[in-house]
């Protein structure tokens, strides 16, 4: 009965989080009353005495602020853009260039070309980046930075309406990509790799994100690659109503996508891998968990604060002692599905640093998840929740978990679970419709676990590409419906007994039929740009109504294509992705 009212409560919860989940905006960028009205431009080879046109472009972005006055009262909002060529300089925008009185600029700045930051020579501290700007409706579109002495690029608040976008770091000591205090954002198509670099081999050591937000609320993460980075590969703490998906997350020294203090947040359609043949980032012996979950900024930080719940049934505390007075919100609402895992220490890592710690409505389904990394310390589902513990609900669900027969031979588990005495929480966790290779070995509650006849040798990172069941016929069963999860991690629709895992049909012929809707535009019409949608190595070509071709691109992933560089008008795109091919007409307006 118990578990009976522990679903239902679950399903309750789910649909109002996807109601608010739905709610999530993207940020208002160049539109209505926030339109930009003026635009000064910056070269490598620009003057400080020039006007500032794109035929006498300035040199340094402190001109370019400079040139763009703050209005008597309100806002303005102006763009620098940054001629193509190599920067050695910072474009900081500090707060006496941000507000004067009443006054504000709200400042975006893009790149034109190949626009890259190199921060070598340059000395700062904090959470200033090689970019840094404050305001609100505005964009960092198509800069890429590198040797930054500190993060890379910060957007710091309080601020609304920020959008990053088509922009990469590559090597600085804090965050790479920076959000702190932004309603209202987005990261997408944006990279990082070598981020969080701060005091690397020593003993201890503190380090940041390579994709990094920080007492956020309505974000969106789309698109974007973190690899090979000497922190968390996306931290997302303390944020409300949050979106991460179609990322690239690999080999990161910390958590692959890191939830801290979450609450009504969604993570899908990940690929997260650690290689084994490459241990550079590892922080020990074994690769850091794919996705974590726990509640590290917690009263329980300082020492004189203790936590006292607010009598609100969402994870709201109050903290108060010595220098404290605050609420937070621990994990809440958490909804983590769709995402291929592979060779991680822990698929899932649910775990626990204070007492009264909660964890409500924390869902993990149809997820794969496979490997181990062939080390003895890992498990490819971790819950750790040994101390005390005010609150815990939890689902896992129609999860495929394989474990390699490396990581099997050195010891490795395929689940790890930590209760407590004074507040058990096993009767709280949900199993249901998972399916094992090896039987797990751990007390986990719920039916039998359903074991698959699926064995798995030592292999690479390839094995994303080989987990697609169009490439086997293993037959990983089926599960019940989740009222949320209606496609699969390549967006083909789930059938009413939607298949174990992240990737929906169980043979390669009952999956071919569907496979075409992996491949397509969105969305329909187009204004600025367009998401295309592939799979694995894809080619896509535009053709105007003369039958000319305009464009064409390749990806492995997910990308966004410019509409801007065409004109107005009725488009046909061909995308070839594999074994398939989909042709679309698309309507570009302005």
């Amino acid at each position: 009965m118990r578990s009976i009212i522990l679903l239902t409560a679950c399903i309750i919860a789910t649909t109002c989080v996807q109601a608010q989940i739905g709610m999530v905006p993207t940020p208002r960028i160049d539109t209505l009353q926030w339109r930009i009205t003026t635009r000064v431009f910056v070269s490598p080879t620009g003057s400080d005495s020039a006007d500032g046109s794109q035929q006498r472009p300035l040199r340094t972005f402190d001109a370019a602020l400079k040139a763009i006055p703050f209005p008597e009262t309100g806002d303005v909002y102006a763009e620098i853009v940054m001629m193509e060529g190599t920067y050695r300089q910072r474009c900081v925008q500090i707060i006496d260039q941000f507000t004067n009185g009443r006054a504000r600029k709200n400042i975006s700045v893009r790149g034109l070309g190949t626009v890259v930051l190199d921060g070598k020579g340059l000395v700062f501290s904090g959470t200033d980046g090689i970019v840094t700007l404050r305001g609100s409706h505005i964009a960092i579109r198509n800069i890429h930075t590198m040797r930054g002495p500190c993060a890379g690029i910060s957007v710091l608040g309080p601020a609304t309406d920020v959008l990053i976008d088509s922009s990469s770091i590559d090597t600085c000591v804090s965050h790479g990509l920076y959000f702190y205090k932004v309603d209202r954002g987005m990261i997408s198509h944006s990279w990082a790799r070598e981020a969080a670099g701060s005091d690397i081999g020593k003993p201890g050591r503190a380090f940041g994100s390579a994709i990094k937000l920080l007492y956020c609320s309505n974000i969106i993460v789309r698109g974007c690659r973190s690899e090979h980075n000497w922190g968390e590969g996306i931290g997302v703490n303390r944020v409300e109503r949050c979106i991460v998906e179609d990322c690239l997350v690999s080999d990161n020294f910390a958590i692959g996508i890191y939830l801290d203090m979450a609450a009504v947040t969604v993570i899908r359609n990940n690929r997260i891998y650690y290689d084994p043949k490459d241990r550079s980032h590892w922080a020990a012996d074994a690769p850091a968990p794919g996705v974590g979950i726990c509640n590290e900024l917690h009263c329980a930080f300082n020492t004189s604060c203790d936590a006292f719940n607010v009598g609100v049934d969402d994870c709201r505390y109050l903290c108060q002692g010595l220098g404290c007075d605050f609420k937070v919100r621990m994990t809440d609402s958490c909804f983590v599905y769709n995402n291929v895992i592979v060779h991680s220490g822990a698929g899932l890592d649910v775990f626990e640093l204070f007492n009264i710690d909660c964890y409500r409505t924390v869902e993990f389904t149809h997820n794969t998840v496979v490997g181990g990394g062939g080390v003895s310390r890992s498990a490819l589902l971790w819950i750790n929740l040994a101390m005390l513990i005010r609150d815990v609900s939890m689902l896992v669900a129609n999860n495929l978990f394989l474990q390699d027969d490396g990581s099997a031979a050195a010891g490795g588990m395929m689940c790890r679970f930590n209760d407590n005495d004074l507040t058990p929480v096993l009767s709280r966790i949900e199993l249901a419709n998972n399916a094992w290779n090896r039987t797990p070995d751990c007390p986990l509650g719920g039916p039998s676990p359903r074991v698959i006849n699926a064995p798995i040798s030592v292999f690479d990172t390839s094995m994303v590409d080989m987990l697609d069941p169009r490439r086997g016929t293993v037959d990983y069963g089926t599960g019940a419906p989740i009222s949320y999860v209606t496609t699969d991690i390549y967006g083909r629709p789930r059938g009413a007994r939607p298949t174990i895992g992240a990737m929906e049909g169980g043979t390669a012929a009952g999956v071919r039929s569907v496979a075409s809707a992996a491949v397509g535009l969105r969305p329909q019409p187009a204004g600025d740009h367009v998401e295309v949608v592939v799979e694995g190595p894809s080619d896509v070509v535009i053709v105007n109504t003369q039958g000319e071709v305009v464009g064409s691109y390749r990806a492995d992933m997910p990308f966004r294509i410019d509409c801007t560089l065409y004109p107005p008008g009725i488009y046909l795109v061909h995308m070839v992705s594999g074994p398939y091919q989909r042709t679309e007409c698309l309507c570009i307006i302005r």
